[in-house]
């Protein structure tokens, strides 16, 4: 993707992120892209009445969610990571917590997604009970399923600029599939 086939992607997914979240309330998850992920950190300001957190890596295997009320709560680290500082950032428990917006580097219709590997989301989202929804530019969505390990773990919504697709994960569990 070029940067203006990214801008455009990220400003018209951000625009179906807004719409979608007029209707939600509490604590939503957000993230600082890199730069083959959407940025849609525009829902800071065009839905501020929704409390955002921003992951941060605790350790090697470790990440949580800390509350982030201002920019000035952000540090860089030294992998060139945007996150929230330590200082003035309380981490906060998934129960506290409403939805997950959940970047990738693929999606497939069925909810899953590739990551970068070191399964950060996977191990969060094992015991979250929210809201989870993946965010990808229209080429990482496809209809082939992914490859994946038990471990991984499922959308119940992924949204690219194009395309708008929910899982009813929640429905499959309580089946027993």
């Amino acid at each position: 993707l070029t940067d203006a086939d990214r801008k455009q992607q990220s400003l018209t997914l951000t625009k179906k992120l807004e719409d979608f979240l007029s209707d939600q309330s509490g604590v939503w998850t957000l993230y600082c892209p890199l730069k083959d992920e959407p940025n849609i950190l525009g829902l800071l300001d065009s839905c501020s009445h929704i409390d955002w957190a921003f992951p941060r890596m605790e350790s090697r295997t470790e990440m949580s969610f800390r509350r982030v009320e201002s920019k000035e709560q952000m540090v860089t680290t030294s992998w060139g990571l945007c996150e929230p500082s330590a200082d003035t950032s309380p981490i906060l428990s998934q129960n506290k917590i409403a939805g997950c917006i959940v970047p990738g580097l693929a999606y497939d219709n069925e909810g899953y997604r590739l990551g970068r590997g070191g399964g950060y989301y996977d191990r969060f989202l094992e015991n979250f009970n929210g809201l989870r929804v993946g965010v990808i530019f229209n080429e990482g969505l496809t209809r082939d399923p992914l490859p994946r390990e038990d471990h991984d773990q499922r959308m119940n919504i992924v949204a690219s600029p194009n395309e708008w697709i929910e899982v009813n994960v929640k429905e499959e569990v309580q089946n027993g599939i």
